[in-house]
């Protein structure tokens, strides 16, 4: 669940186009993650007919944008 403008509450999900994550347990900083998601088949779960340019193929340039991708630039081990 995210707060869009602080306003509100927004649920939905967006859908993994492609993760990999690479732990090594023994020296976690060389760990890694790459996830990228698509940005076309993104799902508020808003049921309302709000603002249309809240649609990913507006709000986010979908054709011009199809996908998210994050890449970590950190990992640490924080316990256990």
């Amino acid at each position: 669940m995210a707060r869009h403008a602080m306003v509100t509450k927004v649920r939905g999900s967006i859908p993994v186009r492609e993760a990999t994550a690479y732990l090594n347990a023994g020296d976690p900083a060389a760990s890694s993650v790459h996830v990228v998601l698509d940005v076309a088949g993104i799902e508020t779960g808003n049921t309302e007919p709000a603002t249309p340019t809240c649609a990913p193929a507006d709000f986010l340039d979908a054709a011009g944008h199809p996908s998210i991708t994050f890449d970590s630039t950190d990992v640490k081990h924080v316990g256990g």
